[in-house]
């Protein structure tokens, strides 16, 4: 799915571009070539904004918040405040500056992560294998487990876990054709394929890491949420310091998740209003962070769920109808 989402997207901006047009790229091209593709455009759009707005800055926000009050006890209306005054600054950069603060992010926040998470692993290596066991028969029999999972059956389970990976991937949402599709590439192929790695890391490794911190440790068993179970994890190995290199890690993940969907829903913003109103967006979007770093995260994930619905029903729609068109460009018969 990313792929065709990412392929489809550099193809159809490629395209565009050659025609003389200054149309923004993403999944709006390829869905505007559908049957009232217009109309149709016009939802992806007004759903892609609204889930980044959701997804990509006030849950992030929240992550942020929570993390920072459990470890050092500052109030999340304090850490709204300093988010929407950062969110504003970036924004009001432009995509310049929205794209150099994300480069800068990315280095510090995947370093930190993969060296203090094989350092928590590495403390509870004893208990990986039970814990990788135990996961594994939850996961086909949840009323026998106990913590976080009590209650849920094994149809929602299934529900939560398909919910979570979507949002986690993003395959699907055509959030990574809004990316690829302004890079001004001209190799869809070479761009889908390698846009396939991030989805493995992210999903296979990244937050197999986090689950095996959280259920090796024993932390699972205390009915954390979120972030908040993260912390409580680096807790059982640094200490009182876990919390704050776990609150790090929230804070530098979470800023560079919501700088980049600045810039996908400032795309989305941008075709819906015809390129106006851009500082208008700016202000909703800070509001936005402030808003959802005080938010009860159950509350987030709700209005998540009805976001990705909407972004996977017109942009799975739109790549069924182009499989065709697909096939014959990768298998170079046309």
């Amino acid at each position: 799915i990313r792929f065709a989402e990412v392929f489809l997207g550099v193809s159809f901006s490629l395209a565009s571009s050659q025609r003389g047009n200054s149309s923004l790229g993403g999944p709006f091209l390829y869905i505007d070539k559908l049957p009232l593709g217009r109309v149709l455009a016009t939802l992806y759009a007004a759903s892609c904004l609204f889930y980044g707005v959701v997804s990509g800055c006030a849950m992030q926000c929240n992550s942020i918040s929570t993390s920072i009050h459990d470890a050092m006890g500052i109030s999340t209306y304090i850490v709204g405040i300093l988010l929407s005054a950062f969110v504003l600054y970036v924004m009001f950069g432009g995509a310049h500056r929205i794209v150099k603060v994300s480069q800068a992010l990315v280095p510090v926040k995947v370093g930190l992560f993969f060296v203090t998470m094989v350092i928590v692993l590495g403390y509870h290596w004893a208990n990986l294998l039970p814990a990788l066991v135990l996961i594994c028969k939850s996961a086909f029999n949840p009323a026998a487990a106990s913590g976080a999972v009590v209650g849920i059956t094994l149809q929602r389970l299934f529900a939560v876990s398909a919910s979570r990976t979507i949002n986690a991937t993003e395959a699907g949402l055509g959030t990574a054709a809004v990316f690829y599709s302004n890079t001004g590439s001209d190799q869809p192929l070479n761009d889908g394929t390698s846009s396939m790695l991030s989805t493995f890391i992210g999903n296979n490794i990244v937050n197999t890491m986090v689950a095996l911190s959280i259920v090796a440790s024993g932390v699972w068993t205390q009915g954390h949420n979120g972030a908040v179970a993260v912390v409580a994890a680096y807790k059982t190995v640094f200490g009182i310091p876990g919390g704050w290199i776990a609150a790090l890690l929230a804070v530098t993940f979470g800023m560079g998740v919501f700088v980049a969907y600045g810039y996908v829903t400032r795309q989305c913003w941008l075709y819906l209003t015809n390129n106006r109103f851009e500082k208008t967006f700016s202000i909703i979007f800070a509001s936005v962070a402030f808003f959802g770093s005080i938010a009860k995260i159950q509350l987030v994930w709700t209005i998540v769920d009805i976001a990705v619905a909407f972004c996977l029903i017109l942009n799975l729609s739109a790549i069924l109808y182009f499989i065709p068109y697909m096939r014959a460009h990768v298998l170079g018969k046309k």
